[in-house]
């Protein structure tokens, strides 16, 4: 499937195209129904002919003869199943639709039907979307698992991906939900002195050493507090809730998965050996999986903080058997534990904060909104089997 250039009027929404061509190469075979003229929908495609030429064919309401009730009725719909070959029956069927006239037709002709709604009609998506099979914000959230059909790797480029035989864990942010109690933290510290935490900042930080993380703050805040005493303000602010951290969503099964076929696990984190205890203290059971921690911010060997690759070389280097780095997957949630993992020559999978902008993802292997998501068959390790929440 060729990609058409991109136009300014009348673009194929985000995701569309790799959606398109993901059906496209696994013969999923496609038709439109829209309600429009077939003039129309002649103008409105022209320019993308190259794109619309993966359709076995398209049904235009508003000037074919068999259709003979429009949307909400399900005539066009029908009509349009009838004249795929094989006579596949309407259950058959997988319906995108933006409109909630769209969704009620494709639940009257008996298929099922994905909602994108327009993000204007407020009212009408709170009254429609919840008649309709799955709701999504984009094309991009839509997972061809949930409904049987093949996984979008199925279709990427297998050499994007190497394999790999070990895995580490970043901790913050990645394995344990502090990064919302550290922003807390600095944020009431940074009150108590008048001034205010900005979300560039606590984005700066992210992933760095204690000592670090501390001098970045009195610098840009210009705080009248030496580092170690800002960390001792923050390590009695956060103390009870950090006792009490909860893992982030995902990460349990994720661990169980790693343990179960034997993948070898250790943890890296800028942290210091104190806090790290400090924080899973509650979850030994859980953090008994790993086979090393490697706490940067107390570790003698790790001469640079993230965003340098110290850390992962020496936690890779922990391992028995000598593994080179390109064996290694990274999971991380920062830029600066990207470009870490990146500059050790490892695979990273990041699980950004939302507040990142997207820009700041780049430079992953491969971007997830959650552990849950991840599928170990993309990086030719054992598959989660038939509970991959990449298709539940």
């Amino acid at each position: 499937l060729k990609k058409a250039p991109k136009v300014k009027n009348n673009e194929p929404n985000l995701g569309v195209e790799d959606l398109l061509e993901h059906f496209y190469r696994q013969k999923i075979p496609m038709a439109v129904a829209t309600s429009s003229s077939a003039e129309s929908f002649r103008l409105k495609t022209a320019h993308l002919k190259d794109i619309f030429s993966v359709f076995h064919h398209v049904v235009t309401g508003s000037s074919d003869p068999e259709v003979k009730n429009g949307k909400p009725a399900p005539d066009i719909f029908k009509v349009c199943a009838s004249r795929f070959p094989g006579n596949p029956m309407n259950s058959e069927c997988l319906v995108f639709d933006d409109s909630p006239n769209g969704v009620t037709a494709a639940l009257a002709a008996g298929m099922q039907v994905v909602m994108i709604p327009d993000p204007i009609l407020t009212v009408w998506h709170n009254m429609s979307s919840s008649n309709a099979t799955y709701v999504l914000n984009s094309f991009e959230d839509f997972r061809p698992e949930m409904f049987s059909l093949p996984p979008y790797f199925a279709t990427m480029n297998r050499s994007a991906f190497k394999p790999v035989t070990h895995v580490i864990f970043d901790l913050d942010g990645t394995l344990l939900d502090t990064e919302r109690i550290h922003k807390k933290t600095f944020t009431k510290i940074a009150k108590d002195y008048g001034k205010e935490f900005p979300d560039d900042l606590r984005i700066q930080i992210l992933g760095k050493q204690e000592m670090d993380v501390a001098i970045l703050i009195i610098d840009r805040l210009q705080l009248n507090l030496t580092p170690e005493e800002l960390l001792k303000l923050a390590r009695t602010e956060e103390e009870k809730e950090l006792r009490n951290v909860q893992l982030m969503h995902g990460v349990r099964n994720l661990l169980e998965y790693f343990c179960r076929h034997k993948i070898p696990m250790a943890v890296a984190t800028s942290s210091s050996e104190k806090s790290y205890h400090l924080k899973t203290g509650h979850l030994k059971n859980i953090f008994s999986v790993f086979h090393h921690v490697v706490t940067g911010s107390s570790d003698p060997e790790v001469k640079h903080g993230k965003p340098a690759p110290d850390i992962f070389n020496i936690c890779a280097s922990r391992f028995p058997g000598n593994p080179t780095n390109n064996k290694f997957l990274v999971f991380e949630d920062s830029p600066n534990g990207v470009t870490a993992a990146v500059a050790a020559c490892m695979q990273v999978v990041m699980v950004p904060d939302p507040m990142l902008p997207r820009e700041m993802t780049d430079n992953a292997t491969h971007v997830l909104d959650s552990m849950e998501d991840f599928c170990p068959e993309m990086f030719s390790l054992p598959p989660r089997g038939s509970s991959c929440s990449c298709s539940s």
